[in-house]
């Protein structure tokens, strides 16, 4: 692959309720931590795919240990030099977040980014998360 446009993807995880309303309310952070009981069981990561992409910033190490996709695809237990060589390879990516989404929380993920590890209200762009700092050295061609 040469050229990868990803529309509205949650490429760094999500770790909310769609359409629950707004950062701050207390019922937002109950539901995601009733969420967050299962979403690293094994059971629950091999038979849906919504929880491959739950991604909470709260507890980083299991996230890393018991995501069996986005973890692993975003090298946050190593660094995997085949994904590596592939995503050097592109010459362009291209990443479309939706200016109102209310499905991705937080919608920064649709462009790589996600919340400050060990909170959830404060987000880093792409340019400071690990997997663009240390795997990509810096070298995306992004668009």
């Amino acid at each position: 692959m040469l050229n990868l446009i990803s529309i509205g993807g949650q490429h760094q995880g999500v770790y909310g309720f769609p359409r629950c309303p707004g950062e701050s309310s207390h019922v937002c952070d109950w539901i995601r931590k009733t969420l967050d009981l299962g979403a690293y069981t094994k059971a629950v990561q091999e038979h849906l795919v919504q929880a491959e992409y739950w991604h909470d910033p709260l507890k980083e190490e299991d996230y890393r240990k018991n995501s069996i996709f986005l973890a692993d695809i975003n090298q946050e237990r190593g660094i995997n030099e085949t994904y590596k060589k592939n995503l050097m390879a592109l010459k362009k990516f291209v990443m479309v977040k939706f200016l109102n989404d209310t499905m991705v929380d937080p919608p920064v993920s649709e462009w790589f980014g996600f919340y400050k590890s060990g909170q959830a209200k404060e987000t880093i762009p792409l340019q400071e998360t690990s997997l663009y700092k240390e795997v990509s050295s810096g070298g995306w061609g992004l668009v």
